[in-house]
């Protein structure tokens, strides 16, 4: 008798529903703890200056302007579980000597597959009759005498129809350090409405 009542309990059509319910709500519970963790996941963005021309301290820093090039490798990686990331089309990239605009050039797009290695592209950004103010260029020739300049990489990336605007900030970047692509830049998140404004270091041209 007790055996047959404990399989119509577990038969009737009201124990069975609840069942349903509660497995329901554990999947739908589960599906959204993982997405609030892998939420957290912000993508990662790299910059290194390979190599440039045109701030030699001996000649090209005597000079009342500038026309200094930059050899430029850019990385991005994803860290989220089913998402990759991208640099856009239109992102301009710059670079800058504490502050002040050396150079600028344009990125083409580049994109990371989810949990992959980081996904690199080359460019070159460079700069035309470019003026720094005379304590900054006297900032610029003592630390290339000494061999320590440093510059920073600065990517304005414009909002798409997936994703907000973003500013990718890469600080302290020396000519020829390779190891400058294993430290993730910083970024900020700029709004759907935001427009990137690069420089004009070109000269107009």
């Amino acid at each position: 008798m007790l055996a047959n009542k404990n399989k119509s309990s577990m038969t009737n059509p009201g124990c069975i529903i609840l069942i349903c319910v509660i497995c329901f709500f554990a999947i739908v519970g589960c599906e959204l703890a993982f997405l609030v963790i892998d939420g957290y996941k912000k993508p990662r963005y790299y910059a290194a200056i390979n190599s440039f021309s045109g701030l030699d301290p001996a000649k090209d820093l005597r000079r009342p302007s500038l026309d200094p090039v930059f050899n430029i490798s850019l990385g991005v990686a994803s860290d989220d579980l089913r998402h990759g990331e991208c640099v856009v089309p239109g992102t301009a990239v710059e670079v800058s000597y504490r502050g002040s605009p050396l150079a600028s050039g344009n990125a083409v797009q580049l994109c990371a597959w989810p949990r992959k290695a980081p996904s690199e592209q080359s460019l070159v950004a460079w700069g035309r009759g470019v003026r720094l103010p005379g304590f900054r260029l006297d900032n610029l020739v003592a630390d290339a005498r000494r061999g320590v300049e440093a510059f920073e990489v600065t990517l304005q990336m414009p909002p798409t129809s997936d994703d907000v605007g973003k500013i990718v900030t890469c600080t302290a970047r020396r000519v020829g350090d390779a190891a400058a692509l294993q430290v993730p830049c910083d970024m900020s998140n700029m709004g759907y409405d935001w427009k990137p404004s690069p420089k004009d270091l070109h000269g107009g041209a």
